[in-house]
């Protein structure tokens, strides 16, 4: 009895004798004498027709049947049990292969379809259901096709060796090995002549020889052979699909034995070929623009947008999320989707990251990422004079917002960073005043930045003719630092600012005028004041003509000396010029003179004296005049002139000249003697 396998048996009639073999063995099966001669055109196989009772059907199932004209030999049977005929076999009456798929169905109902003769004699069958057709049990075909393993094995795998862990899938383009052996024992060696025909089958479709084997150097003729990275594709990856076709490897050994070429077909090899996830880019909504900032609390809407055409509908495909904030992985829990809403973050100090992994089948991830940079938030300090010169404003800094201090025009100053600045990139900046400015104020000049110590150079004096200084109405200048992000300007977080120092430029001392009698009397004074008054540190410098004279803290000076006064009023800082102030001394010149018509007294007659040419020194005054004789009464005029009759022994005469100033300056002339002529 006969194990339940496929086993090839032959019958061979030699004159009388009868043989049967099985499985090509060298020893007959049987043996016997042939009893009797059939001579009939019907010839049936699978049904006994001399009977209806049961067990008249074959009970097994058939592959193949070919019926020879001559007696084989056990080594052509051996040579050509498993290989399909080429059809043109000497003595080769009859070839049934019974695989003209699609009209024959394995194990099938095909009556009435036909059982091509591949022997090329046209000895066609018919498949039947009734007494005298091909039959099993009256109603379904008893004939398969290759049913049997065949004689080769096809191995497929990522070893080189003979049966390795055989791949049932692969990533298109991946390293495979093919490897044909004889019954699972050694790789086949094709002899010289022998052509190798590699054909697959994609989804179930019919077989055609191999794109990806034609154009591969190394499967020419071969049997077992390496195939390289890049060699195995799947045409489906560029499409709408489920991302993998399933394709079956076989190879075809053409082997020609004398005259007749044997084709031997391997087994088939299932093997699923995978698309490569090749890329793709995640986008959010809403876009906010990078950087973040830390401390950003931000919701959105997460988007992969897969650049394979066949990846949101594949059924081995997995799609797994992560979010990366440095070394910390947070698996999000959005596995296979696409998209994704209602993502909160609350943004740290570190980047961060989108992940998402795609896998398809056996194909090796790939991962698509947006990553996100993210600045700290800068954090600011403070800034101060370094030391004197400027000096605080009550209250004293670091009481007082902004830090005030007073300075002498023309000096300068230094500031220092009295405390750090971090995460950020530190810039000087100034701003003219008044007003003062607020933060968000137009008119902050960058000045440069990472210096600790930033000098404020030369302050101008006030009104500067050099534009490049301050505006004729600036008395006031602010600095502060600007505290910018990693990423500016393009940050997502906003610039801390310091606090402001103020450096005023201390005003200049109070103006005014010199006031106070600018005429005296000579060998006296005149008190000069500063008016109007206006209380402070000041010092009053008095010059004469030029010539430093006093110097006090009062706005008072009691001036001796003819010429021009002015005064520097100072505060240590600044000058503030008043004057010039001109005053004058007043000294009186009486002169007295006889009248040209009258040069000499006659006794009894009455004589012109002339004090006309009297003068004062002082200008603007008016004088008036006082005559006296031998010591008498003054006598007063009005006008220079007196007329007089000596005293006949002679008289003294005295011109006392006085000028408006109140109180008056008053001089006396020598004294003047006249004796008369008899």
């Amino acid at each position: 009895m006969l194990t339940p396998v496929c086993h090839h048996l032959a019958v061979v009639r030699n004159g009388g004798l009868i043989q049967i073999y099985l499985d090509g063995a060298t020893t007959p099966l049987y043996t016997g004498a042939l009893t009797g001669m059939l001579n009939t055109n019907l010839f049936r196989i699978g049904h006994w027709g001399g009977g209806t009772t049961a067990g008249q059907d074959w009970l097994g199932l058939v592959d193949e049947v070919r019926l020879w004209s001559v007696p084989r030999t056990i080594q052509q049977i051996q040579d050509f049990k498993d290989c399909i005929l080429s059809g043109n076999s000497s003595g080769l009456v009859a070839n049934w292969t019974f695989d003209q798929r699609p009209s024959v169905t394995p194990n099938g109902n095909n009556a009435g379809s036909v059982a091509i003769d591949m022997s090329g004699n046209g000895n066609n069958g018919i498949y039947s259901t009734v007494a005298n057709g091909f039959a099993l049990s009256g109603t379904t075909s008893n004939f398969v096709c290759n049913p049997c393993q065949p004689r080769y094995v096809l191995d497929i795998s990522d070893q080189i060796s003979l049966f390795p862990v055989l791949l049932t899938s692969i990533c298109e383009g991946d390293y495979v090995h093919f490897c044909v052996s004889e019954n699972f024992t050694l790789p086949v060696i094709v002899p010289s002549g022998t052509t190798v025909v590699w054909q697959s089958s994609d989804a179930g479709g019919p077989w055609v020889t191999d794109a990806d084997m034609a154009g591969y150097a190394l499967s020419t003729n071969a049997t077992c052979f390496p195939v390289k990275k890049g060699v195995i594709t799947n045409p489906d990856c560029g499409n709408i699909g489920p991302g993998f076709i399933d394709r079956k490897y076989r190879a075809k050994i053409l082997k020609k034995m004398g005259a007749e070429t044997c084709t031997y077909t391997t087994s088939e090899h299932n093997l699923r070929i995978c698309c490569k996830p090749t890329g793709g880019t995640i986008t959010i909504v809403p876009n906010i623009p990078a950087p973040w900032c830390e401390g950003d609390n931000i919701s959105m809407t997460v988007f992969l947008n897969p650049s394979d055409p066949w990846l949101p509908f594949g059924p081995n495909v997995t799609v797994d999320w992560c979010l990366i904030e440095g070394s910390n992985v947070t698996v999000l829990p959005y596995q296979n989707l696409l998209s994704f809403g209602g993502l909160q973050i609350i943004v740290g100090t570190q980047d961060i990251c989108l992940q998402a992994k795609i896998y398809n089948c056996g194909c090796p991830p790939i991962t698509v990422e947006l990553c996100i940079p993210v600045d700290p938030n800068p954090v600011c300090g403070l800034i101060d004079v370094v030391a004197v010169p400027p000096k605080p404003i009550s209250p004293t800094p670091p009481a007082g917002f902004p830090y005030k201090y007073e300075i002498c025009p023309g000096d300068y100053s230094e500031l220092e960073m009295v405390s750090p600045f971090t995460n950020c990139d530190p810039v000087w900046q100034y701003h003219f005043g008044p007003p003062v400015p607020s933060p968000t104020s137009p008119g902050w000049v960058d000045l440069g930045g990472s210096n600790t110590i930033q000098n404020t150079n030369t302050l101008p004096q006030n009104d500067p003719t050099d534009p490049a200084y301050w505006p004729p109405t600036a008395t006031c200048i602010y600095y502060r630092i600007e505290c910018r992000p990693e990423s500016y300007p393009n940050s997502g977080c906003d610039p801390c600012h310091s606090n402001m120092v103020e450096i005023c430029l201390m005003p200049p001392p109070p103006s005014g005028t010199i006031s106070g009698a600018q005429q005296f009397c000579q060998g006296g004074s005149t008190t000069l004041t500063i008016t109007p008054f206006l209380p402070g540190n000041w010092t009053y410098c008095w010059y004469w003509n030029g010539v430093l004279e006093f110097t006090s803290t009062s706005p008072t000076f009691n001036a001796t000396k003819p010429g021009n006064y002015w005064v520097e009023i100072k505060d240590g800082c600044q000058a503030t010029k008043v004057g010039p102030y001109l005053v004058e001394e007043c000294a009186i010149i009486p002169i007295i003179k006889c009248p040209t018509d009258n040069p000499c007294a006659c006794d009894g007659l009455p004589i012109t004296l002339d004090g006309c040419d009297s003068y004062d020194t002082c200008t603007g005054t008016t004088l008036t005049y006082t005559w006296s004789w031998n010591g008498g009464t003054l006598v007063s005029v009005n006008g220079c002139m007196l007329e007089h009759i000596p005293d006949p022994n002679g008289t003294t005469y005295t011109l006392t000249v006085s000028n408006s100033l109140n109180p008056a300056c008053t001089d006396t002339s020598k004294p003047f003697f006249i004796k008369p002529c008899n």
